[in-house]
């Protein structure tokens, strides 16, 4: 995704709405992060093809359970 992509998608959401990182997880509770102070720009190397650099919004600490329940 890129960052005009995220954007985009975050375009019809309130302004003033707090933001998350969700993690899915096969085993146990899907958890809600906190986004860390480390939003940057940062080289990845890559597991998979070509390595880049793209804007990393790192989590912080865990805060609560998604409810992904609502999506189905």
């Amino acid at each position: 995704m890129t960052v005009r992509e995220l954007i985009n998608e975050l375009e019809c959401y309130d302004g003033d709405m707090e933001v998350r990182i969700g993690m899915r997880q096969d085993y146990g509770s899907n958890f809600a992060m906190e986004i860390s102070n480390s939003i940057g720009d940062y080289d990845i190397d890559s597991f998979y093809g070509d390595n880049i650099k793209a804007v990393i919004l790192t989590e912080g600490s865990q805060i609560g359970i998604v409810d992904y329940e609502d999506e189905e």
